[in-house]
Protein backbone atom coordinates (compact mmCIF):
# COMPACT_ATOMS: atom_id res chain seq x y z
CA UNK A 1 0.00 0.00 0.00
CA UNK A 2 1.26 3.38 -0.91
CA UNK A 3 0.42 4.36 2.86
CA UNK A 4 3.44 2.15 4.35
CA UNK A 5 5.77 2.40 1.14
CA UNK A 6 5.14 5.84 -0.27
CA UNK A 7 8.38 5.82 -1.85
CA UNK A 8 6.25 3.10 -4.18
CA UNK A 9 5.28 5.17 -7.01
CA UNK A 10 4.20 2.18 -9.08
CA UNK A 11 0.95 1.24 -6.15
CA UNK A 12 -2.01 2.30 -6.41
CA UNK A 13 -4.04 4.32 -3.68
CA UNK A 14 -6.33 2.15 -2.07
CA UNK A 15 -10.00 3.03 -1.51
CA UNK A 16 -9.86 2.82 2.30
CA UNK A 17 -6.12 3.55 3.40
CA UNK A 18 -6.73 2.78 7.32
CA UNK A 19 -8.43 -1.16 6.15
CA UNK A 20 -5.84 -2.98 7.53
CA UNK A 21 -5.36 -6.97 7.43
CA UNK A 22 -7.88 -8.67 6.92
CA UNK A 23 -9.88 -11.87 5.49
CA UNK A 24 -12.64 -10.47 3.51
CA UNK A 25 -14.81 -13.65 1.88
CA UNK A 26 -17.35 -11.88 0.16
CA UNK A 27 -18.48 -7.97 -1.60
CA UNK A 28 -21.46 -7.03 -2.82
CA UNK A 29 -22.69 -3.51 -4.08
CA UNK A 30 -26.09 -1.94 -3.11
CA UNK A 31 -27.86 0.62 -4.24
CA UNK A 32 -31.29 -0.04 -4.08
CA UNK A 33 -34.59 1.91 -2.65
CA UNK A 34 -35.35 -0.87 0.26
CA UNK A 35 -33.07 0.20 3.09
CA UNK A 36 -32.67 4.03 4.01
CA UNK A 37 -30.85 6.35 1.49
CA UNK A 38 -27.42 6.76 3.57
CA UNK A 39 -27.16 2.74 2.65
CA UNK A 40 -27.29 3.66 -1.06
CA UNK A 41 -24.16 3.18 -3.23
CA UNK A 42 -22.38 1.93 -0.56
CA UNK A 43 -19.91 -1.25 -0.60
CA UNK A 44 -20.77 -4.20 1.86
CA UNK A 45 -17.85 -6.74 2.56
CA UNK A 46 -18.34 -9.45 4.77
CA UNK A 47 -15.11 -10.18 7.14
CA UNK A 48 -14.33 -13.42 8.33
CA UNK A 49 -11.58 -12.09 10.64
CA UNK A 50 -13.47 -8.68 11.98
CA UNK A 51 -16.43 -11.01 12.71
CA UNK A 52 -18.23 -7.93 10.81
CA UNK A 53 -20.28 -6.72 7.78
CA UNK A 54 -18.73 -3.46 6.90
CA UNK A 55 -20.17 -1.07 4.46
CA UNK A 56 -17.98 1.61 2.77
CA UNK A 57 -19.48 5.12 1.83
CA UNK A 58 -18.18 5.77 -1.93
CA UNK A 59 -17.19 8.74 -3.28
CA UNK A 60 -15.31 9.80 -6.39
CA UNK A 61 -11.78 10.87 -5.89
CA UNK A 62 -10.14 11.27 -9.06
CA UNK A 63 -9.95 8.62 -11.82
CA UNK A 64 -11.66 6.14 -9.01
CA UNK A 65 -13.12 6.44 -5.83
CA UNK A 66 -12.38 7.01 -2.10
CA UNK A 67 -14.76 5.00 0.98
CA UNK A 68 -14.99 6.04 4.52
CA UNK A 69 -15.78 2.38 6.77
CA UNK A 70 -18.87 1.80 8.81
CA UNK A 71 -19.93 -1.53 10.04
CA UNK A 72 -23.14 -2.80 9.21
CA UNK A 73 -23.31 -5.86 11.35
CA UNK A 74 -20.89 -7.48 14.33
CA UNK A 75 -20.93 -10.97 15.14
CA UNK A 76 -20.51 -11.61 18.43
CA UNK A 77 -17.91 -14.91 19.87
CA UNK A 78 -17.44 -16.98 17.42
CA UNK A 79 -20.40 -15.70 14.82
CA UNK A 80 -18.33 -14.80 11.57
CA UNK A 81 -20.05 -13.29 8.16
CA UNK A 82 -18.51 -15.66 5.43
CA UNK A 83 -20.72 -14.23 2.57
CA UNK A 84 -23.43 -10.90 1.78
CA UNK A 85 -25.90 -11.04 -0.91
CA UNK A 86 -28.76 -8.30 -1.88
CA UNK A 87 -31.68 -10.32 -2.29
CA UNK A 88 -35.70 -9.64 -3.37
CA UNK A 89 -36.64 -6.19 -2.13
CA UNK A 90 -33.54 -4.54 -2.05
CA UNK A 91 -33.02 -6.78 1.41
CA UNK A 92 -29.20 -7.67 2.50
CA UNK A 93 -28.94 -11.52 3.24
CA UNK A 94 -25.61 -12.70 5.22
CA UNK A 95 -24.41 -15.66 5.52
CA UNK A 96 -23.17 -16.58 9.07
CA UNK A 97 -20.83 -19.38 10.23
CA UNK A 98 -20.14 -20.20 13.77
CA UNK A 99 -16.17 -20.40 13.51
CA UNK A 100 -13.73 -20.24 16.37
CA UNK A 101 -10.82 -20.39 14.16
CA UNK A 102 -10.38 -21.57 10.57
CA UNK A 103 -11.42 -25.11 11.06
CA UNK A 104 -12.24 -27.38 8.08
CA UNK A 105 -15.53 -27.90 6.51
CA UNK A 106 -18.45 -29.17 7.23
CA UNK A 107 -17.61 -29.06 11.34
CA UNK A 108 -19.67 -25.54 12.47
CA UNK A 109 -23.18 -24.67 12.48
CA UNK A 110 -24.33 -21.57 10.04
CA UNK A 111 -27.08 -18.88 10.35
CA UNK A 112 -28.57 -16.68 7.19
CA UNK A 113 -29.83 -13.08 8.41
CA UNK A 114 -32.05 -11.20 6.65
CA UNK A 115 -31.32 -7.16 7.03
CA UNK A 116 -34.22 -5.20 6.04
CA UNK A 117 -35.99 -2.10 7.50
CA UNK A 118 -37.43 -2.52 10.84
CA UNK A 119 -40.43 -0.19 9.97
CA UNK A 120 -42.54 -2.29 7.45
CA UNK A 121 -44.51 1.04 6.20
CA UNK A 122 -41.19 1.88 4.55
CA UNK A 123 -40.40 -1.67 3.09
CA UNK A 124 -40.49 -1.59 -0.58
CA UNK A 125 -43.02 -3.26 -2.10
CA UNK A 126 -41.56 -6.53 -4.23
CA UNK A 127 -43.14 -6.64 -7.95
CA UNK A 128 -42.16 -10.21 -8.95
CA UNK A 129 -41.94 -11.15 -12.42
CA UNK A 130 -39.98 -13.83 -14.95
CA UNK A 131 -37.28 -11.65 -16.99
CA UNK A 132 -37.79 -14.60 -19.65
CA UNK A 133 -41.22 -13.89 -19.97
CA UNK A 134 -41.18 -10.12 -19.70
CA UNK A 135 -41.54 -7.96 -23.35
CA UNK A 136 -38.95 -5.53 -24.05
CA UNK A 137 -40.63 -2.49 -23.05
CA UNK A 138 -41.04 -3.98 -19.34
CA UNK A 139 -37.46 -4.93 -19.44
CA UNK A 140 -36.62 -1.25 -20.38
CA UNK A 141 -38.62 0.21 -17.97
CA UNK A 142 -36.73 -2.10 -15.24
CA UNK A 143 -33.96 -0.20 -15.82
CA UNK A 144 -34.92 2.99 -14.57
CA UNK A 145 -36.82 1.51 -11.53
CA UNK A 146 -33.83 2.37 -9.20
CA UNK A 147 -32.95 -0.92 -8.27
CA UNK A 148 -29.14 -1.50 -9.47
CA UNK A 149 -29.71 -5.57 -9.38
CA UNK A 150 -32.74 -5.74 -11.09
CA UNK A 151 -31.54 -3.61 -13.99
CA UNK A 152 -28.44 -5.49 -14.53
CA UNK A 153 -30.74 -8.47 -14.99
CA UNK A 154 -33.06 -6.60 -17.82
CA UNK A 155 -30.19 -5.78 -19.35
CA UNK A 156 -28.25 -8.93 -19.40
CA UNK A 157 -31.39 -10.07 -21.10
CA UNK A 158 -31.83 -7.16 -23.20
CA UNK A 159 -28.59 -8.02 -24.72
CA UNK A 160 -29.13 -11.96 -24.78
CA UNK A 161 -32.52 -11.21 -26.72
CA UNK A 162 -30.19 -9.26 -29.18
CA UNK A 163 -30.65 -6.84 -32.26
CA UNK A 164 -34.90 -7.38 -31.75
CA UNK A 165 -35.28 -6.65 -28.51
CA UNK A 166 -32.97 -3.49 -28.41
CA UNK A 167 -33.79 -1.91 -32.06
CA UNK A 168 -35.34 1.45 -29.76
CA UNK A 169 -32.25 1.50 -27.62
CA UNK A 170 -31.10 5.04 -30.02
CA UNK A 171 -34.24 6.71 -29.35
CA UNK A 172 -34.49 5.65 -26.08
CA UNK A 173 -31.31 7.51 -25.21
CA UNK A 174 -31.80 10.48 -27.17
CA UNK A 175 -35.25 11.04 -25.45
CA UNK A 176 -33.78 10.34 -21.79
CA UNK A 177 -31.72 12.05 -19.02
CA UNK A 178 -28.80 12.01 -17.20
CA UNK A 179 -29.94 12.71 -13.98
CA UNK A 180 -32.34 9.19 -14.62
CA UNK A 181 -31.14 6.26 -13.36
CA UNK A 182 -31.91 4.29 -16.85
CA UNK A 183 -29.74 6.41 -18.46
CA UNK A 184 -25.89 4.80 -17.63
CA UNK A 185 -27.72 1.32 -18.70
CA UNK A 186 -28.90 2.92 -21.80
CA UNK A 187 -25.65 4.49 -22.66
CA UNK A 188 -23.67 1.02 -22.61
CA UNK A 189 -26.69 -0.70 -24.30
CA UNK A 190 -26.52 1.73 -27.24
CA UNK A 191 -22.75 0.82 -27.12
CA UNK A 192 -22.85 -2.61 -26.96
CA UNK A 193 -25.61 -2.80 -29.53
CA UNK A 194 -23.34 -0.47 -31.82
CA UNK A 195 -20.41 -2.42 -31.33
CA UNK A 196 -22.26 -5.23 -32.90
CA UNK A 197 -23.81 -4.15 -35.69
CA UNK A 198 -27.12 -4.03 -33.99
CA UNK A 199 -27.83 -0.42 -34.76
CA UNK A 200 -26.79 1.87 -36.49
CA UNK A 201 -23.01 2.70 -35.00
CA UNK A 202 -22.78 6.41 -36.42
CA UNK A 203 -25.71 7.92 -34.31
CA UNK A 204 -24.75 5.91 -31.16
CA UNK A 205 -21.02 7.39 -31.46
CA UNK A 206 -22.02 10.97 -32.06
CA UNK A 207 -24.54 10.92 -29.45
CA UNK A 208 -21.53 9.59 -26.87
CA UNK A 209 -19.00 11.96 -28.63
CA UNK A 210 -21.81 15.05 -27.72
CA UNK A 211 -21.52 13.37 -24.28
CA UNK A 212 -18.28 13.41 -23.86
CA UNK A 213 -17.41 17.32 -25.07
CA UNK A 214 -19.95 18.08 -22.79
CA UNK A 215 -17.95 19.14 -19.60
CA UNK A 216 -21.08 19.59 -17.44
CA UNK A 217 -22.83 16.43 -18.23
CA UNK A 218 -23.06 13.60 -15.33
CA UNK A 219 -22.75 10.96 -17.95
CA UNK A 220 -19.64 12.41 -19.35
CA UNK A 221 -17.58 9.51 -17.45
CA UNK A 222 -19.52 6.79 -18.43
CA UNK A 223 -20.06 7.74 -21.55
CA UNK A 224 -16.27 8.50 -22.17
CA UNK A 225 -15.97 4.71 -20.96
CA UNK A 226 -18.10 2.93 -23.27
CA UNK A 227 -16.57 4.86 -26.44
CA UNK A 228 -12.70 3.49 -25.45
CA UNK A 229 -14.37 0.00 -24.58
CA UNK A 230 -16.66 -0.69 -27.48
CA UNK A 231 -14.84 1.58 -30.35
CA UNK A 232 -11.80 2.31 -29.37
CA UNK A 233 -9.00 4.65 -31.38
CA UNK A 234 -9.55 3.97 -34.91
CA UNK A 235 -11.00 6.23 -37.96
CA UNK A 236 -12.85 9.55 -36.51
CA UNK A 237 -11.86 9.00 -32.83
CA UNK A 238 -8.46 9.19 -33.00
CA UNK A 239 -8.35 13.08 -33.13
CA UNK A 240 -11.04 12.78 -29.62
CA UNK A 241 -8.67 10.44 -27.85
CA UNK A 242 -5.61 12.46 -28.57
CA UNK A 243 -7.20 15.56 -27.23
CA UNK A 244 -8.67 14.06 -24.01
CA UNK A 245 -5.25 12.95 -22.99
CA UNK A 246 -4.96 16.49 -21.62
CA UNK A 247 -8.57 16.71 -20.37
CA UNK A 248 -8.62 17.99 -16.64
CA UNK A 249 -11.25 15.52 -15.58
CA UNK A 250 -8.58 12.68 -14.60
CA UNK A 251 -11.52 10.20 -15.39
CA UNK A 252 -11.03 11.30 -18.93
CA UNK A 253 -7.88 11.12 -19.14
CA UNK A 254 -7.74 7.50 -17.94
CA UNK A 255 -10.34 6.09 -20.37
CA UNK A 256 -8.13 7.94 -23.27
CA UNK A 257 -5.25 5.86 -22.10
CA UNK A 258 -7.12 2.74 -22.01
CA UNK A 259 -8.48 3.50 -25.23
CA UNK A 260 -5.03 4.63 -27.03
CA UNK A 261 -3.79 1.04 -25.42
CA UNK A 262 -6.15 -0.37 -27.33
CA UNK A 263 -4.77 0.53 -30.70
CA UNK A 264 -1.86 -0.71 -32.71
CA UNK A 265 -0.07 2.50 -32.25
CA UNK A 266 -1.05 5.11 -29.33
CA UNK A 267 0.05 8.58 -29.02
CA UNK A 268 2.82 7.69 -26.57
CA UNK A 269 4.46 11.24 -26.90
CA UNK A 270 1.31 12.81 -26.10
CA UNK A 271 0.35 10.15 -22.69
CA UNK A 272 3.90 10.72 -21.63
CA UNK A 273 3.82 14.40 -21.47
CA UNK A 274 -0.04 14.23 -20.07
CA UNK A 275 -1.22 11.25 -18.01
CA UNK A 276 2.14 10.20 -17.47
CA UNK A 277 2.70 12.90 -15.22
CA UNK A 278 -0.45 12.73 -13.28
CA UNK A 279 -0.09 12.23 -9.44
CA UNK A 280 -3.35 10.66 -9.56
CA UNK A 281 -1.88 6.92 -9.46
CA UNK A 282 -4.31 5.56 -11.79
CA UNK A 283 -3.60 7.42 -14.41
CA UNK A 284 -0.33 7.36 -14.09
CA UNK A 285 -0.45 3.68 -13.88
CA UNK A 286 -2.39 2.97 -16.89
CA UNK A 287 -0.06 5.67 -18.38
CA UNK A 288 3.38 4.05 -17.83
CA UNK A 289 1.82 0.68 -18.55
CA UNK A 290 1.04 1.63 -22.05
CA UNK A 291 4.48 2.96 -22.13
CA UNK A 292 6.06 -0.10 -21.00
CA UNK A 293 4.59 -2.18 -23.77
CA UNK A 294 4.75 0.12 -26.69
CA UNK A 295 7.53 2.63 -26.04
CA UNK A 296 10.94 1.86 -28.18
CA UNK A 297 14.24 2.03 -26.59
CA UNK A 298 15.14 4.84 -27.32
CA UNK A 299 11.95 6.55 -26.54
CA UNK A 300 12.33 5.09 -22.63
CA UNK A 301 15.93 6.45 -22.52
CA UNK A 302 15.29 9.80 -23.76
CA UNK A 303 12.26 9.88 -21.12
CA UNK A 304 14.41 9.25 -18.81
CA UNK A 305 16.65 11.72 -19.10
CA UNK A 306 14.20 14.37 -19.68
CA UNK A 307 14.30 17.80 -17.52
CA UNK A 308 10.79 17.10 -15.92
CA UNK A 309 11.12 14.99 -13.15
CA UNK A 310 7.57 13.68 -13.21
CA UNK A 311 8.19 12.20 -17.16
CA UNK A 312 11.80 10.72 -15.87
CA UNK A 313 9.73 9.20 -12.76
CA UNK A 314 7.20 7.74 -15.53
CA UNK A 315 10.20 6.73 -17.67
CA UNK A 316 11.77 4.68 -14.55
CA UNK A 317 8.10 3.11 -13.77
CA UNK A 318 7.74 1.85 -17.93
CA UNK A 319 11.61 0.77 -17.89
CA UNK A 320 11.30 -1.40 -14.51
CA UNK A 321 8.04 -3.14 -15.37
CA UNK A 322 9.51 -3.72 -19.35
CA UNK A 323 12.10 -5.29 -16.75
CA UNK A 324 10.95 -7.30 -14.15
CA UNK A 325 7.76 -8.14 -14.93
CA UNK A 326 7.41 -11.06 -17.88
CA UNK A 327 4.53 -11.87 -19.67
CA UNK A 328 1.47 -12.98 -17.71
CA UNK A 329 1.53 -15.57 -20.68
CA UNK A 330 3.93 -17.22 -22.21
CA UNK A 331 6.94 -19.80 -22.13
CA UNK A 332 9.07 -19.70 -18.86
CA UNK A 333 12.87 -18.80 -19.25
CA UNK A 334 15.11 -21.99 -20.08
CA UNK A 335 16.79 -22.59 -17.05
CA UNK A 336 14.55 -20.98 -14.76
CA UNK A 337 14.49 -22.60 -11.64
CA UNK A 338 11.12 -23.00 -9.61
CA UNK A 339 10.41 -23.45 -6.40
CA UNK A 340 8.20 -26.06 -4.56
CA UNK A 341 5.25 -25.98 -2.13
CA UNK A 342 5.49 -27.13 0.77
CA UNK A 343 2.22 -29.68 0.82
CA UNK A 344 2.57 -31.86 -2.01
CA UNK A 345 -1.50 -31.33 -1.76
CA UNK A 346 -1.46 -28.10 -4.18
CA UNK A 347 -0.60 -30.02 -7.51
CA UNK A 348 -3.32 -32.50 -7.03
CA UNK A 349 -7.05 -31.56 -8.90
CA UNK A 350 -9.66 -33.55 -7.84
CA UNK A 351 -12.07 -33.67 -11.01
CA UNK A 352 -15.59 -36.08 -11.33
CA UNK A 353 -14.07 -39.11 -11.44
CA UNK A 354 -9.94 -38.48 -11.09
CA UNK A 355 -7.31 -37.15 -9.25
CA UNK A 356 -4.64 -34.97 -11.94
CA UNK A 357 -1.30 -34.12 -10.66
CA UNK A 358 -0.60 -31.10 -12.76
CA UNK A 359 3.14 -31.67 -12.62
CA UNK A 360 2.65 -33.98 -15.07
CA UNK A 361 1.21 -31.64 -17.19
CA UNK A 362 4.01 -29.06 -17.60
CA UNK A 363 6.76 -26.86 -15.50
CA UNK A 364 4.99 -25.69 -11.94
CA UNK A 365 6.56 -24.05 -9.19
CA UNK A 366 7.22 -20.75 -7.68
CA UNK A 367 9.89 -18.08 -8.83
CA UNK A 368 10.66 -14.69 -7.76
CA UNK A 369 11.83 -11.94 -9.89
CA UNK A 370 15.45 -12.46 -9.03
CA UNK A 371 15.11 -16.65 -10.00
CA UNK A 372 13.45 -14.84 -13.63
CA UNK A 373 16.48 -12.74 -14.01
CA UNK A 374 19.25 -14.76 -12.99
CA UNK A 375 17.99 -17.57 -15.68
CA UNK A 376 19.44 -17.58 -18.64
CA UNK A 377 21.03 -14.99 -20.97
CA UNK A 378 19.97 -11.53 -21.06
CA UNK A 379 19.11 -9.94 -24.31
CA UNK A 380 20.53 -6.61 -24.81
CA UNK A 381 17.11 -5.11 -24.41
CA UNK A 382 17.33 -6.35 -21.27
CA UNK A 383 20.70 -5.38 -20.58
CA UNK A 384 19.69 -1.94 -21.59
CA UNK A 385 16.80 -1.60 -19.71
CA UNK A 386 19.37 -2.45 -16.55
CA UNK A 387 21.73 0.54 -17.56
CA UNK A 388 18.70 2.99 -17.75
CA UNK A 389 17.92 1.69 -14.54
CA UNK A 390 21.39 1.86 -13.14
CA UNK A 391 21.67 5.84 -14.71
CA UNK A 392 18.51 6.82 -12.26
CA UNK A 393 20.35 5.80 -9.42
CA UNK A 394 22.24 9.23 -9.87
CA UNK A 395 18.98 11.32 -10.81
CA UNK A 396 18.55 15.07 -8.81
CA UNK A 397 15.33 13.67 -8.05
CA UNK A 398 14.54 11.60 -4.72
CA UNK A 399 11.18 9.70 -6.12
CA UNK A 400 13.01 8.74 -9.50
CA UNK A 401 16.03 7.49 -7.74
CA UNK A 402 14.18 5.21 -4.79
CA UNK A 403 11.70 4.07 -7.82
CA UNK A 404 14.73 2.98 -9.90
CA UNK A 405 16.27 1.40 -6.16
CA UNK A 406 13.22 -0.87 -5.91
CA UNK A 407 13.25 -1.92 -9.47
CA UNK A 408 16.70 -2.85 -9.23
CA UNK A 409 16.44 -4.30 -5.96
CA UNK A 410 13.80 -7.00 -7.51
CA UNK A 411 16.83 -8.38 -9.58
CA UNK A 412 19.41 -8.94 -6.65
CA UNK A 413 21.99 -8.47 -9.35
CA UNK A 414 25.68 -8.02 -7.52
CA UNK A 415 25.91 -4.77 -10.08
CA UNK A 416 23.30 -2.87 -8.47
CA UNK A 417 23.02 -4.16 -4.73
CA UNK A 418 25.65 -1.60 -3.27
CA UNK A 419 24.57 1.12 -5.52
CA UNK A 420 20.72 0.26 -4.48
CA UNK A 421 22.00 -0.19 -0.39
CA UNK A 422 23.82 3.23 -0.69
CA UNK A 423 20.78 5.11 -2.10
CA UNK A 424 18.45 4.38 0.36
CA UNK A 425 20.60 4.98 3.15
CA UNK A 426 21.55 8.32 1.62
CA UNK A 427 17.53 8.96 1.93
CA UNK A 428 16.80 7.60 5.42
CA UNK A 429 19.93 10.47 6.62
CA UNK A 430 18.54 13.14 4.54
CA UNK A 431 14.86 12.89 6.12
CA UNK A 432 16.18 12.24 9.35
CA UNK A 433 18.15 15.72 9.18
CA UNK A 434 14.71 17.29 7.72
CA UNK A 435 12.67 15.63 10.33
CA UNK A 436 11.38 17.42 13.41
CA UNK A 437 12.99 17.15 16.79
CA UNK A 438 10.28 15.87 19.02
CA UNK A 439 10.15 14.98 22.71
CA UNK A 440 9.80 11.85 24.04
CA UNK A 441 6.51 12.51 26.20
CA UNK A 442 6.11 8.89 28.12
CA UNK A 443 8.91 5.74 28.14
CA UNK A 444 8.04 2.43 29.47
CA UNK A 445 10.52 -0.23 30.38
CA UNK A 446 10.22 -3.77 31.44
CA UNK A 447 12.60 -5.52 33.69
CA UNK A 448 15.52 -6.07 34.68
CA UNK A 449 14.98 -9.62 34.53
CA UNK A 450 17.86 -12.38 35.86
CA UNK A 451 19.19 -14.27 33.29
CA UNK A 452 20.25 -16.76 35.98
CA UNK A 453 23.99 -16.74 34.32
CA UNK A 454 22.94 -17.78 31.23
CA UNK A 455 23.31 -14.18 29.52
CA UNK A 456 20.51 -13.42 26.12
CA UNK A 457 20.57 -17.23 25.55
CA UNK A 458 17.63 -16.85 28.48
CA UNK A 459 14.43 -16.40 26.87
CA UNK A 460 12.33 -14.59 29.01
CA UNK A 461 8.21 -14.44 28.56
CA UNK A 462 7.99 -11.41 27.46
CA UNK A 463 9.91 -11.85 24.41
CA UNK A 464 7.80 -14.81 23.35
CA UNK A 465 4.23 -12.97 23.48
CA UNK A 466 2.54 -9.81 23.01
CA UNK A 467 2.85 -7.24 25.71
Amino acid sequence: MPTKTPDRADLLRTMVKDMGRGVPVGQTYYDEPGLPERYRGNLLLARWGRRAVTRYVVRRHGATFQATEHVLLEGLDTARPVGVAVGRGGNVFVTLAYMAHNEGSPVYRSDLLMIRRKDPAGRRRFRGFDMLEASPQQLFAELGRGGSWPARRAYVELVRRGRGAVAGVVDRLKASNPDRSEYPHLVWLAAHSARLGWVDRGKVVRQLVELVRDGDSPARGVATRALAECFGVGGELKKLWDGLLSDGDPRVQQFAVIAQAAGPAPSLAKIAAGPARSTDSYVRQSAFQVMARHGSLKQLADWAVSRDDRVRLAAVLAIGTRLTIPPAVGSLRPGLPLGKWPNDKVYRVTYVGQTVDVRTLGPVGVFSTADHWRAGKHTPEQETLFSLLLARLSDNSEAVRLQAAHYLSLTRDPRSESRVDAVRRQSERQRLKRAPIRGVAELWVSGPFDDRGAGFQTVHPPETRAV
